[in-house]
């Protein structure tokens, strides 16, 4: 049970005592942990009670209805909001109430105005996105679509190869939207005490979808994306109360004042309701989901009814060879990312993807490695390491992956022997992009950004 106030002082002004008495070390570490904890707590109440209280007029009986009336709204609209439509909203409910703006309280306008900030938050997140230097965040065709899909309160699934992207694009728009990010990684394990909550050794502790299904735990966000990654391995009697909750993402969160209940409401273990707040949904797998492909043997076929829950919002995609390519050309690696295409090609010639396949996060180790070098580079030799690791050896250790005879025949394919020629005669001295690779770069760029209706 939580302590009062008055408890919490006692407590921090007893342990402040002991600690004057210098106690044992091992003592003391657990005594200053305690007061830590304490003062916490009660800096926790402090605040609260500085929030404004709502006084015996008839404004605060009508108040509260006004807010969640429009902050309903809101949540309806998303990025349809700023900050002047508010202020309308506001402005005809309280029209209809009898009150005008102006005969509000100060701390209502205020807390008025603190809840506006919070839900405006959305409006043209990405846009104000900004990479290292200034440019704005990347956004694909399909970014684009799916964010059509969370402003039509859509489920979405994305499926292909591994290696694609597809968990690394929910995390890019959850960031984009300043929605907390809630990840389900599914498997045949995957209890429904992890959907739904359920009691472990430290008490009850709330599943994650209800966690983001009520919006998140986060003031500062404006709501939560589920991931709900590799969506196809779930077992199929699990994903069942997946299937229920995401057939409600379009219900009506209106309250029934008979009932208390709204038609969006979805239950946790414990028969607990929740309304469904700003809350968004994005899948991934290899697979369509109501198929298997040999490849990947880990996957179960899923109910008919759970792609439904997804329909016309299922995209296949590919590898994102235009964001890879982007990336090689910040870094200085255009020379390295033709070998590593070359490489992929070969592994899915050979159906190796199994094994391992040429993913984004490999490029971007690749890069990251040849950054160090480049840093290594620019000391003074008794300064620099004995051994600096460079791209090639991160290929190396890509390509131990592999059987003796797969990695000879991976790299006669892919131009492995001319790969290192070019690292060990050009750009191990820390050359950058030259004016060739970059135009081919280039058009390499529009040629896949003008055919990339054909990847999902």
């Amino acid at each position: 049970m939580a302590l009062t106030k008055t408890e919490l002082q006692d407590k921090i002004e007893k342990l402040e005592k002991g600690l004057a008495t210098n106690p044992e070390a091992s003592i003391k570490s657990i005594m200053e942990k305690r007061l830590d904890g304490f003062k916490k707590e009660l800096e926790a109440l402090e605040g609260d009670d500085k929030k404004p209280k709502p006084s015996t007029s008839a404004e605060s009986a009508n108040i509260e209805a006004l807010l969640y009336t429009v902050l309903q709204k809101m949540n309806d609209m998303r990025l349809d909001i700023d900050e002047d439509k508010v202020k309308e909203l506001i402005s005809e409910q309280l029209k209809t109430m009898n009150i005008s703006l102006d005969n509000l309280s100060p701390e209502v306008k205020a807390f008025i105005e603190a809840k506006k900030r919070v839900f405006v938050t959305i409006v043209k997140t990405w846009t104000e996105e900004r990479e290292e230097g200034g440019a704005p965040t990347a956004l694909d065709e399909l970014d684009y679509v799916i964010l059509s899909d969370y402003g039509a309160h859509n489920n979405v699934y994305l499926y292909g190869p591994s290696g694609t992207g597809k968990s690394y694009t929910a995390k890019k728009l959850a960031k984009l939207l300043n929605l907390q990010l809630w990840t389900i990684n599914c498997n045949q394990y995957t209890s429904p005490s992890e959907l739904i909550g359920g009691q472990t050794i430290d008490g009850f502790k709330q599943g994650k979808l209800i966690e983001a299904w009520k919006g998140g735990n986060s003031t500062k966000l404006s709501g939560a994306l589920l991931l709900l990654d590799e969506l196809p391995k779930i077992d199929p009697n699990t994903a069942g109360i997946l299937n229920d909750a995401l057939a409600n993402v379009k219900s009506s969160t209106e309250i029934n004042p008979k009932t208390d209940e709204s038609d969006s409401d979805i239950s946790d273990s414990t028969g607990e309701k929740f309304t469904r707040a700003n809350f968004f949904c994005i899948a991934t797998g290899n697979v369509p989901l109501s198929s298997t492909d040999s490849s990947y043997v880990a996957n179960f076929k899923q109910d008919a009814s759970l792609q439904d829950r997804f329909i016309g919002s299922i995209y296949r995609v590919g590898y994102p060879k235009a964001a890879e390519l982007r990336a090689c050309i910040g870094a200085h690696t255009v020379w390295a990312w033709s070998y590593l295409d070359k490489l992929r090609t070969a592994i899915i010639n050979h159906a190796w993807e199994n094994i391992t396949f040429v993913s984004f996060r490999l490029v971007e180790s690749l890069n990251n490695t040849y950054e160090q070098y480049l840093a290594q580079m620019k000391l003074k030799e008794e300064d620099r390491y004995p051994f600096i690791k460079s791209p090639v050896d991160t290929v190396d250790g890509f390509l131990n992956l592999f059987s003796e005879d797969q990695r000879n025949t991976l790299k006669s394919e892919s131009g492995y022997d001319q790969f290192k020629v070019v690292w060990e005669s050009t750009h191990s001295q820390g050359t950058v992009n030259t004016p060739d690779e970059l135009e081919e770069a280039d058009k390499l760029i529009r040629i896949w950004e003008a055919n990339e209706k054909s990847i999902f």
